[in-house]
This record gives structure tokens, sequence and C-alpha cells, in this order.
């Protein structure tokens, strides 16, 4: 629980008032509208945004900083200038991971539908971009889910409980229909989601290794490319078969755990795509939600939004795309 993150700081008078003004969430926050939750308790926000004070005295770092509109992929806070965000894992983390591991919870997937129905509070704050995470799921690899987390020493694989539910429904879906024991090597590559807390993730130089990617609610998918008696590829490869690729987006836009807000990718590889799935009823849909990134040629970027909902849930036109995200920062930031 997290009660905190709620409490207004309506007790503050004068000057005090002027200083919470400074310290509270931006107003255009997509995960606390001004009209729901105004303020954040500035206890809550240096306990769990790890980028706390270090770029900007607010509890959200501003999209544009003071008048003038961030250019480019921007800086990491020295703090995250390291090859792993392990040491961020808190105590219940670490808990979850023993348990998965040891077979304590034996189905990810029904644990956390069981989660879901119990969380009150929200896991994402601030906005894509400049945000954190609270109580960040590790996702895991398992035998059932036949993942492979594409950078495990970097403990870059944490999201909210929708979004790691989310990939094990999508793992199993997509297994049921590739059950034969001649896809018993095929896998799911998953990149990048966030660190334990979200925050900032290093790439070259100190700059930031991806635009967004900083409140759990971004994951990087390799493309699903199942071949007959083959074991897939571990990392992401700009092989695309555009009629198993339909297969998995399919499966992943309409699963019934969390919206789909967006899936950048490649123009090309959108114009295979429609070619498979022209006839297919959902795709004058699904092509609104899939949206060209440059850069995307070798994985899908996938944006959730916070709950079930049809597939767009509304995106905002606002400044949440992907611009840094390519193969050059992404390998740049892959420390194996």
């Amino acid at each position: 629980m997290i009660p905190a993150a709620l409490v207004a700081l309506s007790l503050l008078g004068g000057a005090a008032v002027a200083a919470a003004e400074e310290l509270s969430c931006a107003p255009e926050s997509q995960f606390l509208p001004a009209k729901d939750v105004p303020e954040v308790d500035i206890g809550f926000c240096s306990e769990w945004n790890p980028e706390f004070g270090l770029r900007g005295t607010g509890c959200c770092v501003s999209k544009g900083g003071r008048g003038r509109k961030r250019r480019g992929p921007g800086r990491c806070s020295p703090t995250r200038a390291k090859t792993s965000f392990c040491d961020e894992m808190t105590d219940k983390q670490k808990e979850y991971v023993a348990s998965v591991q040891s077979g304590k919870i034996r189905d990810p997937l029904e644990f956390l539908k069981g989660e879901l129905k119990k969380r009150g509070e929200p896991q994402a704050f601030c906005s894509v971009n400049d945000g954190f995470l609270v109580d960040g799921r590790r996702l895991l690899s398992t035998p059932r889910n036949r993942i492979v987390l594409r950078s495990p020493t970097r403990c870059v694989d944490f999201g909210t409980d929708h979004m790691v539910a989310m990939l094990e429904h999508v793992a199993s879906r997509v297994w049921e229909r590739y059950s034969g024991p001649e896809f018993s090597r095929a896998r799911i590559i998953v990149g990048d989601i966030a660190a334990p807390r979200g925050g900032c993730l290093v790439g070259r130089s100190g700059r930031k290794g991806h635009a967004s990617h900083t409140s759990g609610q971004d994951a990087d998918i390799g493309f699903f490319n199942p071949i007959a008696g083959r074991a897939s590829e571990e990392h992401f490869s700009r092989t695309f078969d555009p009629a198993t690729n339909w297969v998995f987006l399919k499966e992943l836009l309409e699963n019934p755990i969390v919206c789909i807000k967006r899936v950048f990718l490649d123009r090309r590889l959108i114009g295979k795509l429609a070619k498979v799935a022209k006839d297919d009823p959902l795709w004058p849909t699904a092509r609104k939600v899939i949206q060209h990134q440059k850069h995307h040629r070798n994985h899908f970027h996938v944006r959730i939004g916070e709950g079930p909902g049809p597939m767009g849930c509304a995106a905002k036109d606002d400044d949440d795309s992907e611009t840094a995200d390519g193969d050059e920062l992404e390998s740049a930031i892959e420390h194996e």
C-alpha cells in the first residue's frame, strides 16, 4: 500500500505552498491527472523516484524544462551511470523473484491476476519519458512462458503488474497455437522494460538510452519467428515473418489484461504486415495503433495503458514518442 502517494499537501501555508508547488507532479502528467491527484507527498517521491532531486526539484521531471522544449534524448543523472540496476531492487521484489524461481509461485500469470484484483494504487507515475515505478514487478523467464530476457544481469525487466501479466498472457496464448514438438525450441525475446524503480536508463556517454522506458509501461519485444525444428535467436533480429508476427500482434492487441496504447514499428515492416492482415476485420483498428518509428526494424516497442480496455485506449498526441530508442542506442546500453 502507498497511501502517501495520495496525500495532498494541504496543510502547508505561505512560502511553503510555493515550495510545494515546485515539488508537485507536472499538471500534464498522464498518470496523475491534476483534477484527481493535484499533488504528491514529497516523502513518497523521494522514496520511490530514483532521480528525485537530481534533475530538477519536482517529483516529476518536466518534459520541456523551464520554458523550452527538450530536444534529443537528454542526459541521465550521474547516479544512473551504471551497467546494472539490480542494486535498486526492494526486498519485496526479491521475494517475488525467489518465490517464482523456487516454485512457491507455480503460475505467475494466475498470481498476478489475483494481485491486480487487490491493487488499488497506481504503479506508474509522471510521464513515460520522465517517470518512475512503484513496486515494479520483474518479468522472469520460465519453462511455461518460454521468454528469453535479452539482458537479465542489468535488471531492466521490471514493469507494472499489468505489463508483466500481459506478457505472461500473450506467451501462454502463443504457445497454445504453436504447441507442437517442432516448435519446442522457439522463444519470445524481451528486451528493456524498466529498472526496478523506473527512471532513466543510461546509454552512450551518460545520455538516455531510451526516450521512454522510465515508468514500466514500455517494453521492447523481438519479432516472433517460430521456425519448425529451429531455436529462436537470443537477440533481436531483423528477420520478420509477417504472418507469424501478425498472429503475435493479434494476441497482444486483444489481450484482456491491459489496453495497448501504441506499437512502434518501422513503416516498411508495417507494409509487410498489411499484406497479410488486410482482410482481417481487426486490421483497420490495429493499423491506427501500430505506428511508424524509425530505428524499429528489429523489434516491437509496445506501450500499455493503466488497465483493461480496447486497443488505442486514448493515446495522447503529446511528446511520448520513442525517437531516442534505436538500434544504435540500444546496442550502446547492452553490456552483456
